[in-house]
């Protein structure tokens, strides 16, 4: 997580980050929301094609039941999708602002990051995080 975000952050590593948003992301949460809508989700919970995304053996049977019934929950599910939206209105009224007025070039900045073996994100979106916190490193 990088804290300011701006839109443009996004831009600088050949679009890996806006296909892995609008191909990965978005349509798969969205097919969530509606297959938890008619019951698919929970047909495919039932039948062990559709798994929790944080499934361990060693996972207390409680924290597993939770994740089934929040992927078979639609308001959950379109909460997330929500936040998805929300997030790109937030980048949408953030490059308005910056339009009127510049961003400032001495800005401190916050950044967090995850493990290169992460489940939810790809190798090649990793590399490109890393790329990107170089070059912030190389700024100062």
């Amino acid at each position: 997580m990088i804290n300011p975000l701006v839109e443009t952050l996004f831009d600088e590593d050949s679009g890996l980050w806006n296909k892995f948003w609008y191909e990965n992301l978005l349509p798969k949460w969205y097919s969530y929301a509606i297959g938890s809508i008619i019951g698919l989700n929970r047909f495919l919970i039932m039948s062990n094609f559709l798994k929790p995304q944080i499934n361990s053996d060693s996972m207390p049977q409680n924290i597993t039941n939770r994740q089934k019934f929040l992927m078979s929950n639609p308001k959950h599910l379109f909460s997330l999708v929500d936040e998805f939206i929300n997030l790109n209105e937030t980048f949408d009224q953030m490059k308005l602002i910056w339009s009127i007025k510049q961003f400032p070039q001495n800005v401190s900045i916050t950044i967090l990051t995850g493990k290169n073996d992460d489940m939810f994100v790809s190798s090649d979106l990793f590399e490109a995080d890393s790329n990107r916190l170089n070059s912030l490193k190389n700024v100062n």
